[in-house]
């Protein structure tokens, strides 16, 4: 079984460099939150991922997808 990739708290996550394409709707979208919220588009991706992988309950020991839809 893989190992789960490296979380918030993990001293090896470093900063990675991420190239990302959207359609128009989602690059408008970004751009209503980065006026309203007055921050980076950085800034709000990285806080929209950070309150993404806090939603999403991770079974620490079978992390992978299969197991964790239990096929």
């Amino acid at each position: 079984m893989p190992e789960r990739p490296p979380g918030r708290g993990d001293p090896d996550a470093g900063n990675r460099s991420l190239r990302l394409s959207v359609g128009r709707p989602v690059f408008f979208a970004l751009e209503r939150l980065v006026s309203h919220f007055g921050l980076s588009r950085l800034a709000v991706i990285g806080r929209l991922v950070s309150w993404a992988d806090d939603a999403v309950p991770f079974v620490v020991d079978h992390w992978n997808r299969a197991d964790y839809e239990g096929k």
